[in-house]
């Protein structure tokens, strides 16, 4: 049970509706051990330890765009899945890697898309693209409802590696807030109560291979699969001699005899559910992870997205500030000359000057807090803006501080 509050309120750009939610406590799961194959590579196993629970006990605000998950065309609605109708899932986007399809997402708001962290774990955002609007696989620009768009910044789930896949999931962030047609929309989030609603069928849609080892699809296809209880799921694979745990952040889905399944290229591909009555969609799970493509008693499995709810919001609204509020300078840093990824140390300094909105400071120390962001500008006009974030843990030693680079993305 949960109780609910609904506002709305009209910014200069958009309409939203506020969705206030204070969840019950929740039971904790055992630990459990995953073993997972990543769907776009044919050898990766891991092993996954749960150390909490899926859902924790938050309380937050849920903006979605009131528009969103509405599709505008009047049409109802991988393997072995039907042909999408062009329009009818218009927050589909094809994340593009060397200018090819790498990995599918879907558009959660004007500026933001919801993909899996494998897609673009420790790969340069430069070499991203992200195509929306799009019907069709490949890159030929014969789309006019299509727009491509460069410059994006894809940010993984911390917890995230290929040797794990856990927290299987990531963000991207466009340069600019694109404008909604009948091919482009934002899908919903679950809400807390979306999350605890359970339901028997989801649709998951994708340009993924139609076949295992087969080609991939040039149309964009969807197909409806069963959602699986996770004990269920894990005694199929079990009895496929797979020995499997489904942990609580994440979602089984697919037939019993097989035959429909996601497939490699649909990584980050969303699984949606859609309201009877509003009409509304919502991305509940995020393609992660299978062994092979639609073989008997061996679903599919998915992020959860509900259970990282408190992430997506969190991010977000910290890159969204980053982006777009430019601080004070609280040092000269016209003598220091860094990379991505380096560790700088500089010269703390005797006043830090930095807009509220960013950051908090000790009132005592006039040292940053943790988790404060900071800007480091180059003299030169055509160098780029580049952030620095604090460490988690900071030692003051000789009068210097530590500080991390954590992008070097020009600011918009």
């Amino acid at each position: 049970m949960a109780r609910m509050m609904e506002l709305l309120f009209i910014t200069s750009s958009s309409l939203y509706l506020i969705s206030m939610i204070t969840a019950l406590p929740t039971t904790t799961p055992e630990p459990r051990i995953t073993t997972l194959f990543g769907l776009d590579s044919d050898d990766i196993t891991t092993t996954v330890t749960m150390e909490e629970n899926a859902i924790d006990n938050f309380n937050y605000i849920n903006l979605n765009e009131c528009n969103c998950g509405r599709r505008m065309t009047r049409y109802p609605k991988i393997i072995n899945g039907s042909n999408a109708v062009h329009g009818n899932n218009p927050w589909m986007i094809s994340l593009l890697l060397n200018n090819r399809h790498h990995c599918g997402g879907s558009l959660i708001n004007g500026r933001w898309v919801l993909t899996a962290a494998h897609c673009v774990y420790r790969v340069p955002s430069s070499r991203f693209r992200v195509k929306l609007g799009s019907h069709l696989r490949s890159n030929n620009n014969t789309e006019p409802m299509s727009t491509i768009l460069d410059n994006v910044l894809a940010i993984a789930h911390p917890g995230f590696t290929f040797t794990t896949f856990q927290d299987d999931l990531a963000l991207i962030r466009l340069p600019e807030t694109v404008s909604y047609t009948n091919y482009i929309r934002p899908i919903c989030l679950p809400d807390q109560v979306t999350a605890r609603q359970i339901q028997k069928k989801a649709t998951v849609i994708g340009w993924g291979k139609l076949k295992q080892g087969g080609a991939s699809a040039e149309t964009l296809q969807q197909v409806d699969l069963p959602i699986i209880d996770n004990d269920k799921c894990i005694n199929w694979y079990r009895e496929m001699g797979k020995m499997l745990t489904i942990r609580p952040t994440q979602i089984c889905a697919g037939f019993e005899e097989g035959g429909k399944d996601a497939c490699q290229g649909d990584s980050g591909s969303p699984m949606i559910i859609t309201d009877n009555y509003s009409k509304r969609s919502t991305v509940i799970g995020v393609v992660s992870a299978g062994i092979g493509c639609a073989l008997p008693k061996l679903p599919g499995i998915y992020t959860r997205v509900s259970a990282y709810l408190p992430w997506i919001q969190k991010t977000m609204k910290r890159y969204d500030r980053i982006y777009n509020e430019k601080p004070k300078l609280p040092f000269s840093p016209a003598a220091i000359s860094v990379n991505n990824d380096d560790v700088i140390t500089t010269e703390k300094p005797e006043q830090i000057v930095m807009t509220s909105t960013i950051s908090e400071l000790n009132d005592e120390t006039k040292e940053p807090e943790h988790d404060n962001l900071w800007a480091l500008v180059s003299p030169t006009p055509s160098s780029q803006l580049q952030l620095i974030e604090t460490n988690e843990t900071m030692e003051s030693e000789n009068n210097n501080l530590t500080w991390t680079l954590i992008t070097s993305s020009p600011m918009k």
